[in-house]
């Protein structure tokens, strides 16, 4: 066998630890994993960090519930400032009426007034 064919195997030896006893046997599928966590470390190794994702999934919903509220009470005083805004703005228009011949182009697009004679009344601001 020439050198370069060792190469590879004698890295494989010490990534998973040679014949070292004290260093821990790489696993290669999810079955030897398990097999080596239960012997290794007995049940309890099985729900290891359990704890801290726990907690990392608890403070993630919260953050994002804070600022679904943070959000969703800005919208709200967003719209209510609105509302108030064209409640306002209503009062300063004015009706003008304009008879059917003047908007007589929007017929062409399919809008048409509900009869040729009577007039549109259109709001327009002061």
């Amino acid at each position: 066998m020439s050198m370069l064919s060792r190469i590879p195997k004698r890295l494989a030896r010490r990534l998973n630890g040679g014949n070292d006893p004290n260093v821990r046997h790489r696993a290669r599928n999810m079955l030897e994993a398990f097999q080596q966590i239960g012997t290794e470390e007995g049940v309890r190794g099985y729900f290891k960090g359990l704890h801290a994702q726990i907690m990392k999934t608890v403070l993630s919903a919260a953050l994002v519930l804070m600022i679904k509220e943070k959000v969703a009470s800005r919208t709200w005083s967003v719209m209510m400032a609105l509302q108030k805004y064209l409640v306002a703005s209503e009062s300063k228009m004015k009706t003008v009426s304009l008879p059917a011949s003047a908007v007589a182009p929007i017929g062409v697009v399919g809008i048409a007034p509900a009869s040729k004679s009577s007039t549109v009344q259109m709001r327009h601001w002061k």
